[in-house]
């Protein structure tokens, strides 16, 4: 049998070794791991994503990252783009982005190169037609500010599988499109923003209509150490602005409502209504809130930034009726302090003209014509109300003006607000989103038909109006 050396001499051999290895002939230093390589060596290259799916004449913006041995992201490293097969995809490189173009049915793989590294995407193309394209536009903004983030990363992935990403212009603005499958309702999109010193965003299930929509904005903030934010407002009764208690509130990462969300705390409302969530991380949240009696209300793209604390983030919720109603629900940031709301439509049968409810003029949901204003808010975030129990023969109009800033003569203030405007019909419900453009005046969908099954067109438009009582 082989016997070990003793132990202890054994350690003092392997230490003497090691000291006259570090002396050297030379008398200096040598290096602890001269195998190391450089800390701004590439380790790995890496895309948005790994395989895309376009139609004929579509493109898709990739964006290329080099990470270090230690998966940080290296800036300032320039890569080479390539296709496989240009007869099926194109490619045009930039410094750190590449631009496919489907060009033929096929498939191609597309690689980014630097210092030796690369990383592959599969590009699948297939059939399509113009009409089959549907058209998605929106931007992604500084939610501190509100100013378009140029160069941003916009990925998404709609509910039927398909996906893509393009990057955003210099003033945030993107517009991106993806293939029917041939439904007559609302496409579910999500949508994820990623730009140099922010974090990203991530918009859950944003409505995309079969013919086009603008989808809200993006917002993201800048990234920061110090875990130091709050969320705080009250939970409200939309009808009358009376508080609710004891509803359940809950804080959720990201914008919208996801299937399946990142929930990051939870809040029961006092008394007064109120709830505050505190040692929040820089991001962009949504708030969802639920009571017995109520429709459950949700508080979207609230963001918490290092310039202060989000506050004031009231959530309306919509009582639940035994009668056939209509009920729409104005919601904003801070800021403005006073948007309006104005719903104009047909009078009553045999009564010639059309109405106009807003806060000089808010009928009673009692009488003809069956549509008043019951909430106004004058001091910011909302909400703001209209209720209608009755549609007479005709297109009735819903719009927010900017009171505040009425008579400026280009307005950002109500692009930039925030708002949102949910429409309650029996079992189902419409979200609109303000577009980031300059107007007082947000025209935001015109509805006809019946109290039980309105159709409702979204308008979107942003414009101006200097005389309120004659908005149309």
């Amino acid at each position: 049998m082989r016997r070990l050396p003793n132990l202890p001499n054994l350690l003092t051999l392997l230490a003497a070794a090691a000291f006259f290895t570090g002396c050297g002939g030379g008398g200096g230093d040598a290096p602890s791991n001269p195998s190391s390589p450089p800390a701004d060596t590439v380790a790995s290259v890496r895309l948005t994503q790994s395989a895309v799916q376009l139609g004929v004449g579509q493109t898709v913006v990739l964006k290329a990252e080099a990470l270090a041995a230690n998966g940080a992201v290296l800036p300032g490293k320039t890569f080479v783009f390539s296709s496989s097969d240009d007869a099926a995809a194109t490619v045009s490189p930039g410094a750190d982005t590449v631009t496919i173009k489907a060009m033929s049915v096929g498939t191609t793989i597309v690689t980014a190169g630097a210092e030796g590294k690369t990383a592959a995407a599969s590009v699948t193309v297939t059939t399509a037609r113009a009409q089959d394209n549907i058209p998605v536009t929106g931007r992604v903004v500084d939610g501190e500010t509100g100013a378009g983030i140029a160069g941003a990363v916009v990925s998404y992935q709609a509910d039927h599988g398909q996906t893509g990403a393009v990057a955003t212009a210099g003033d945030g603005s993107f517009s991106l499109s993806f293939l029917s499958d041939g439904r007559s309702d609302a496409y579910l999109l999500d949508v994820t923003a990623n730009a140099t010193g922010y974090v990203s965003t991530r918009l859950s299930r944003a409505q995309v209509r079969p013919a086009g929509h603008q989808i809200e904005s993006v917002l993201l903030v800048r990234t920061r150490a110090a875990s130091d934010g709050t969320i705080s407002g009250a939970v409200l009764d939309v009808r009358k602005g009376f508080a609710i208690a004891q509803a359940t509130v809950r804080l959720e990462r990201g914008q919208g409502s996801a299937l399946v969300p990142e929930i990051v705390a939870m809040a029961t409302s006092d008394a007064q209504g109120r709830y505050a969530f505190s040692g929040l991380a820089a991001g962009t949240y949504t708030v969802v809130a639920q009571a017995i009696g109520y429709v459950s209300g949700t508080r979207t793209a609230i963001t918490v930034s290092s310039g202060g604390v989000a506050r004031e983030q009231n959530v309306g919720l919509s009582p639940l009726g035994a009668e056939p109603e209509i009920r729409i629900v104005l919601n904003w940031g801070s800021a403005p302090e006073d948007l309006d709301a104005h719903l104009t439509g047909p009078n009553a049968p045999g009564v010639s003209g059309r109405f106009h409810a807003y806060y000089a003029n808010r009928l009673n949901p009692a009488t003809a014509p069956h549509a008043g204003l019951d909430l106004d808010d004058r001091d910011g975030s909302g909400p703001e109300t209209i209720t209608l129990t009755r549609l007479n023969g005709g297109v009735y109009r819903y719009s927010v003006h900017d009171y505040t800033n009425g008579g400026a003569a280009r307005p950002q203030e109500l692009g930039r607000s925030g708002a949102a405007v949910l429409v309650i019909a029996g079992t189902r419900s419409y979200t609109f989103h303000v577009p980031n453009q300059p107007g007082n005046l947000w025209t935001v969908f015109e509805m006809a038909g019946d109290i039980g099954n309105p159709v409702i067109t979204e308008r979107g438009e942003m414009g101006m109006a200097s005389d309120e009582a004659a908005i149309p």
